[in-house]
C-alpha cells in the first residue's frame, strides 16, 4: 500500500513539473505588449527609450527604438506627466501607460490604453481572444454623424478578478479603436468618485 501511494505522489510531481500551470501571484498577472497590470515597468523589464542625439522639444526619442516607454512631462514641476510604449508589431499601435504616481516610473501601472487604426479591430479582437477567451459581454450599435454618415460600433468586455478590459472600434475619432485596461483598484476608486460626484450633485441639485 505504501509503494502504491509513493508512485502516486511522484507521478503526480511529475506531472505538475512537466506541465505549464504556474503558481502564486504570477500565474495572475494581465499583460499587454510586455507591460504587466499593477507593476511597475521597470518590474515588467522595459526599459526608456533611447533619447536621440538631435532630441527637440518635441522629438526626443529614436523612432526606430520599440518595446520600451517614452515619458513625457507637459508642464514641468507641476505633476502633468505621461508615459507610452510603441509595440514592435505587424500593425501599428501606441499604448499609453497610466500609472499611480504619473511622474514616477518605478510606480504600478494603474491603466492600459492601446489605441489602433479601426481597420485593425478584428485582429485585436482575435489576440485578446487568444489572451484571455471570449469576451463576457459584447454590443453593437451605429453611431451617425453630422453628414449623415453611419458607422457600426463593436464593443467588447472581460472582467478578469475585478479589472475591466474594454475593447471597441470606434472612439471620437471614427477611424481608431481602442483597448483598455484598467486595474481593480483603479475600477474601484473611479467608482467612488462617481459616487461622490452623484450624491454632491443630488444635494446641491
Amino acid at each position: 500500500m505504501k509503494k502504491i501511494i509513493v508512485v502516486l505522489i511522484l507521478t503526480i510531481v511529475i506531472i505538475v513539473a512537466e506541465s505549464d500551470i504556474s503558481f502564486g501571484e504570477e500565474a495572475g498577472d494581465i499583460t499587454l505588449c510586455g507591460i504587466i497590470l499593477g507593476k511597475s515597468l521597470k518590474a515588467a523589464g522595459l526599459r526608456e527609450c533611447r533619447r536621440s542625439k538631435y532630441s527637440t522639444r518635441d522629438h526626443v526619442y529614436y523612432d526606430q527604438d520599440k518595446n520600451c516607454y517614452e515619458e513625457f512631462e507637459y508642464e514641468r514641476g507641476k505633476g502633468y506627466c505621461a508615459t507610452s510604449v510603441i509595440p514592435d508589431l505587424s500593425f501599428s499601435m501606441e499604448i499609453f501607460v497610466r500609472l499611480l504616481n504619473e511622474c514616477d516610473r518605478q510606480s504600478p501601472v494603474q491603466e492600459i490604453e492601446a489605441r489602433f487604426s479601426s481597420k485593425d479591430h478584428e485582429k485585436v479582437l482575435s489576440l485578446m481572444i487568444n489572451k484571455l477567451g471570449r469576451p463576457e459581454k459584447t454590443e453593437t450599435s451605429v453611431l451617425q454623424n453630422r453628414m449623415g454618415a453611419t458607422f457600426e460600433k463593436k464593443r467588447s468586455l472581460w472582467d478578469i478578478r475585478g479589472h475591466s478590459i474594454y475593447l471597441t472600434n470606434i472612439t471620437n475619432l471614427i477611424d481608431t479603436g481602442v483597448l483598455r485596461i484598467t486595474h481593480s483598484d483603479k475600477v474601484r476608486r473611479d467608482a467612488e468618485k462617481i459616487r461622490k460626484q452623484n450624491k454632491s450633485d443630488r444635494d446641491k441639485f
